[in-house]
């Protein structure tokens, strides 16, 4: 798949997707709200799943995905 490039409506619409997951609005994004992401794209993954990939997305391993650790994964299809 070729990669497009990045747009500030695609950035809009992801940091949108971000903060609709960050149910408690502290910035980042919990293990309960990566399973509830999970769950609304149709995986269904159990708990051993959702800690795999939230340790694949945690590039500074304190446990939470934050938003540029969410923009690399989401973003993934677009060049900057």
């Amino acid at each position: 798949m070729a990669k497009t490039k990045l747009r500030d409506e695609d950035l809009e619409e992801i940091r949108e997707i971000f903060d609709h997951f960050d149910k408690n609005g502290d910035g980042v994004i919990q293990r309960s709200e990566f399973a509830a992401l999970l769950e609304a794209l149709d995986a269904s993954v159990d708990p051993e799943e959702v800690q795999a990939g939230l340790d694949a997305l945690d590039e500074n391993r304190n446990g939470l995905i934050d938003f540029n650790e969410f923009l690399a994964w989401w973003g993934d299809r677009y060049t900057v």
